[in-house]
C-alpha cells in the first residue's frame, strides 16, 4: 500500500545508505527477499496507491516555506516521510547544505530543477516517474475494474471503519484493494492455480475488513496480511531459508501485527 511505496522511493534512491528508521530497515529487507524468490512472488500495485505518494510529495513541497522559521523544531516531527528524509539526508551529510527540499525531491524523482510545472502538469510527470521507478522494481501497477460488489463492500467497509480518522480518497482506494483481494478471478496463475493474494501493509484496520467480507458469500474469498517483517518470516520459513537475523525479524514481526502507523498515540517503541 502506500506507506510501503512512499519509502521504497527513498530506498530506491539511495539504495547503499544504511537507514535508520524501522519502517525503512523492514522495506529494504522485504524488497531482498521479494527478490530472492522472485519467481514465486509477483508483487503488484495499484495506480491509486501511486497517486496517493504523489500527493505526500505534494505535501512535502508546501512544508518548505516552513524550513526558514528559527522555531521549526518546536513543531516537533512532520508526519512527512520525505520531508523528515530531507532533513536527515542534511543532517548526514548526504546531501549540500545549500539543497532546497524542491530540489531533493526534483532529484529524488529526476525531474529537471529549472522545469516549470502547473499543479496538473507537476501532478502527471511525478505520475510518470514513479510508475517508471516501480516497475524497474518488477511492481506490476493494475488500474481497478468497476467491481460488481462495490455497493455491497462500501457498505462493509464503512461500517467496520466508522469513527475512523480517513480521507474520503483513502476510504475509496483501500476498499477497492480489498475488493480486488477478494476477487479470486485476479489471482489465477497460467497453469490456472490460484495464488494467495497477499497485502503488505502496516494498516491494521484491513484485518476488519477482511473478516467483515468473509462473512458474506459474495466477498467470501480469503486473502492475507502481512506486515512487510512478518511476510519476510512466511517466506522464509515455507522456503527453508532461514536467515541469521530471523529471530529478530521475528520479534519485530510480532510487534509489527500490533502496530499500525496511522495511529497518533502509540510509536513503535512503545509496542515493542
Amino acid at each position: 500500500d502506500t506507506q510501503i511505496l512512499i519509502r521504497l522511493l527513498c530506498i530506491y534512491y539511495k539504495p547503499n545508505h544504511d537507514f535508520e528508521e524501522h519502517e525503512f530497515k523492514a522495506i529494504n529487507a522485504f524488497r531482498k527477499c521479494v527478490n530472492t524468490f522472485s519467481e514465486k512472488i509477483i508483487v503488484q500495485t495499484s495506480s491509486d496507491y501511486i497517486n496517493e505518494v504523489v500527493g505526500h510529495i505534494s505535501e512535502a513541497l508546501n512544508l518548505e516555506r516552513f524550513l526558514n522559521l528559527p522555531y521549526l523544531q518546536d513543531f516537533g516531527v512532520s508526519k512527512n516521510v520525505y520531508f523528515n528524509t530531507y532533513l536527515n539526508f542534511k543532517k548526514q551529510l548526504l546531501i549540500e547544505d545549500d539543497v532546497t527540499l524542491r530540489e531533493f525531491i526534483f532529484d529524488v524523482l529526476d525531474i529537471d530543477e529549472e522545469a516549470e510545472f502547473t499543479y496538473d502538469q507537476f501532478h502527471q510527470q511525478c505520475f510518470s516517474q514513479l510508475k517508471y521507478y516501480f516497475e524497474i522494481e518488477n511492481i506490476e501497477i493494475i488500474n481497478h475494474p468497476n467491481y460488481d460488489n462495490y455497493d455491497l463492500g462500501r457498505n462493509i467497509y464503512e461500517k467496520v471503519l466508522k469513527g475512523k480518522n480517513r480521507t474520503t480518497r483513502a476510504k475509496i482506494n483501500d476498499l477497492k484493494t480489498a475488493l480486488y483481494l477478494s476477487d479470486k478471478s485476479k489471482h489465477i496463475d497460467p497453469s490456472d492455480q490460484l495464488n494467495e493474494p497477499t497485502l503488505i501493509t502496516w494498516d491494521s484496520s484491513f484485518y476488519g475488513v477482511r473478516n467483515a467480507f468473509k462473512r458474506k458469500s459474495q466477498l467470501n474469498s480469503f486473502w492475507y496480511i502481512y506486515s512487510p517483517y512478518k511476510f519476510i518470516d512466511r517466506i522464509s520459513v515455507s522456503n527453508f531459508k532461514v536467515e541469521p537475523n530471523c529471530i529478530s525479524h521475528n520479534i519485530v514481526a510480532l510487534a509489527e501485527s500490533n502496530f499500525n502507523y496511522t495511529t497518533n498515540n502509540k510509536s513503535f517503541f512503545d509496542i515493542i
